[in-house]
């Protein structure tokens, strides 16, 4: 269902006529053309404050965007208070929506296939030089060697 949809299945048709016929007051029915340019503004804003695409699937989205919309008539009708509400919806977007659904995400995306290296070749066991018995004999204190200056450091 698209957003103008959602929207007049949401909020009274009165107030929808006041709201897209700001400049008629005996208007008798919703000036869609506004409507959609609302709609389409919010859908805009979703982009830019949520950093995601309005998802009318989701009805996290359409909750916000039906109030969005609302509130973008009353910033064009110039009600009294609209411009804070407004900031205050844009809030909403920017801190707790962009939070849970933005796709900004790294996504791990591999198509390759694990290869194991065989770990025995022939009957002996392969380790990295590390793990051998003299790997970690330069540095360990127990190793036996002599030439250690006071502190533990070698010469």
């Amino acid at each position: 269902m698209p957003l103008t949809s959602g929207v007049a299945a949401r909020i009274p048709s009165q107030r929808l006529i006041e709201l897209t016929n700001s400049d008629d007051t005996g208007a008798a029915a919703i000036d869609n053309a506004k409507l959609a340019v609302a709609a389409a503004d919010v859908e805009g804003e979703f982009r830019l404050f949520a950093n995601v695409a309005y998802d009318d699937a989701d009805s996290r989205h359409v909750a916000l965007a039906v109030q969005g919309v609302i509130i973008m008539l009353e910033v064009y009708k110039n009600e009294s208070g609209s411009v804070d509400r407004q900031k205050a919806w844009r809030a909403q977007l920017r801190g707790p929506l962009r939070k849970i659904t933005h796709n900004n995400r790294i996504k791990p995306k591999s198509s390759s296939e694990l290869t194991p290296a065989q770990e025995q070749i022939g009957g002996e066991i392969v380790r990295p030089h590390f793990d051998t018995e003299d790997g970690f004999g330069d540095i360990l204190p127990e190793s036996g060697r002599t030439d250690r200056r006071p502190g533990g450091l070698f010469r």
